[in-house]
């Protein structure tokens, strides 16, 4: 498998992102069209996610 590197973009600020809050949805663009993602901190980390289930066409949060 090949990596693919992707540029960093940034998203909000440090402090937006309540560890174990409710986290903060954003529009995004990929490659199958338009889409939501969203970013969580837990345990002290940042995490992003693409808001969209593989198994049923639903969003996750």
């Amino acid at each position: 498998m090949t990596e693919q590197r992707q540029d960093a973009v940034r998203v909000c600020a440090s402090d937006e992102l309540v560890d174990g809050g409710a986290g903060l949805r954003i529009p995004a663009t990929e490659a199958s069209g338009d889409a939501v993602v969203f970013f969580v901190r837990y345990d002290g980390k940042p995490y992003g996610y693409l808001n969209r289930c593989a198994h049923v066409p639903m969003e996750l949060d």
